[in-house]
């Protein structure tokens, strides 16, 4: 299979926050780091909560005027470690669908944060079901092979699919700076690292993961490295530290980065998330866009209205809910539906990669369908309301 020169979903382009946003931000970070810093100094948890506060403060300051690629070579760091890197892509193998509901959340997280959507929406390479399709097609293409091959082996699909995403991500770069839009930063490839790995480490139990320390470990260290080969410096790669240190700053940016933009989204966000849930759709028909977004909600514990979800989308809701959260833990049972599932989702990636038309011929048909059914459904009250019409038309006479 050829390299997928579509445009990946793993940059993103943010205008640098204002000097007095960035005054505002920072004095809030701050004396909230300083309270938990107090808190952790008395229960002894130096690497706990005010190390994510900390990174955080670090991530939206002097991260925010650091360029996005840092230009770091492409041969191995001296902290690399292959053993733990390929302990890392079986995790991906092995849960290859709660891996997929994780990304998929963290790529719907990003559409919460002003600066993305708004980029994104300037692109417009999201902008419609077909072509989020085939952003989000690629997208998962790129990243299996990430997770397939050695990334450091010049001659490997892994390390050419990389360095591929790395230039796109530099071309990209240079259009958004000739359109007026500001160039990205660290921290905007650090966000965009969270959504491909934060959510597995930190709610790992509710997207049916039930990774080990060590399995835990050697995912963190194998997403080190695709930051670094894509620019990130260490100081600021989100997978780089202990693994605690690790969680809490996956922890960190969800809350201060992610959640606020989710209580109070802005504008087009639900319009830009329709598109790219529909698109996925098209890659994964389970996937229902009102469903995918209430579960996000579920699983950062911000609160959702059920009763605003139709009957379809509340099955679908509860279903994830409880196949990812409950069903895949119990012995035996899990893992037989983890078998299943992983297959599904690898069937419906060959058939997408195969036969690319029959995405929009399952769109069309779904839509044909959708409508017969309304209109099939709609008969009854239209000869209720008529009945009703004639008797009362027959009581004035």
């Amino acid at each position: 299979m050829g390299l997928n020169e579509s445009q990946p979903m793993l940059w993103v382009i943010v205008e640098a926050p204002t000097k007095a946003a960035s005054i505002s931000v920072f004095s809030r970070e701050r004396a909230n780091c300083d309270a938990h810093k107090r808190s952790d100094t008395a229960s002894k948890t130096p690497r706990g909560s005010y190390h994510g506060c900390w990174y955080v403060e670090q991530l939206l300051g002097e991260a925010s005027s650091r360029p996005a690629d840092c230009g770091s070579p492409v041969k191995p760091p001296l902290w690399y470690d292959k053993a733990k890197l390929k302990r890392g892509q079986s995790v991906f193998h092995h849960y290859f669908l709660s891996v997929f509901v994780s990304n998929l959340v963290g790529l719907l997280c990003l559409l919460s944060v002003h600066s993305i959507l708004k980029v994104l929406t300037f692109t417009g390479r999201s902008s419609t079901p077909v072509a989020s399709y085939k952003r989000y097609l690629g997208t998962l293409n790129h990243v299996r092979r990430w997770y397939s091959g050695d990334v450091f082996d010049p001659q490997s699909s892994a390390f050419k699919s990389i360095q591929l995403v790395r230039r796109m991500h530099t071309s990209s770069f240079s259009d958004s700076q000739t359109a007026g839009v500001l160039l990205a930063s660290q921290t905007d490839m650090v966000v965009t690292q969270w959504a491909f790995f934060g959510l597995a480490l930190t709610h790992g139990q509710q997207l049916g993961l039930r990774c080990t320390r060590n399995e835990e470990e050697s995912l963190v260290h194998f997403w080190r490295c695709i930051g670094y080969l894509l620019g990130i410096e260490d100081r600021y790669n989100l997978a780089s530290g202990e693994l605690e240190e690790v969680r809490a700053k996956c922890n960190a940016v969800a809350e201060k980065v992610i959640a606020e933009g989710l209580i109070n989204p802005p504008d087009h966000f639900g319009a830009m998330a329709e598109s790219m849930l529909q698109g996925v759709h098209m890659i994964v028909p389970v996937v229902d866009p009102a469903a995918t977004i209430a579960f996000t909600h579920h699983l950062l514990a911000l609160g959702h209205d059920t009763q605003k979800l139709s009957w379809y989308s509340t099955i679908f809701l509860y279903l994830n809910i409880w196949n990812l959260g409950v069903v895949r833990h119990i012995p035996i049972i899990g893992e037989v539906l983890r078998l299943i599932e992983n297959g599904l989702l690898n069937f419906a990636l060959i058939v997408c990669n195969s036969l690319p038309t029959i995405a929009l011929y399952y769109r069309y048909l779904e839509t044909t369908v959708y409508h017969v059914l309304m209109t099939i459904i709609a008969i009854p009250k239209t000869a209720l309301h008529s009945f009703t019409f004639f008797m009362n038309r027959k009581k004035i006479v």
